[in-house]
């Protein structure tokens, strides 16, 4: 499962993402993607003759891109001698659940349109 802090993010900006993984399986998760979409909903305009007042026949156009995509390769546990592990996160381990914070950075251009509906 995945949640947002926020429901508005500006292009930019790092956004926040609250993961939790619950592995029901015998096998280490060892790689985990997150991928930030858009959508877009375009309500038909409605002209002002009674009989296009009427919204239930015309039906909104939905578009929706992929903005962002970051995929969380798991490191590799320490070693003896050394003080830290090589990659801050260090997967899932079987039957085990985990709770961590990831971001994704919004791409700049994520804020012209016509890049989205290209």
């Amino acid at each position: 499962m995945a949640s947002l802090r926020r429901l508005h993010w500006i292009a930019g900006q790092s956004c926040q993402v609250k993961v939790v993984v619950h592995n029901n399986t015998t096998r280490l998760l060892k790689r985990f993607t997150i991928s930030l979409h858009r959508s877009i909903i375009i309500f038909p305009k409605a002209s002002s003759t009674n009989s296009d007042l009427n919204l239930g026949t015309r039906q909104p156009e939905v578009a929706a891109k992929q903005v962002a995509e970051c995929v969380l390769e798991a490191g590799q546990s320490r070693s003896r001698g050394h003080a830290s592990a090589k990659g801050w996160w260090l997967g899932v381990s079987p039957r085990r659940n985990s709770e961590f914070e990831h971001s994704l950075l919004i791409p700049v251009s994520a804020l012209f349109r016509k890049n989205f509906l290209d």
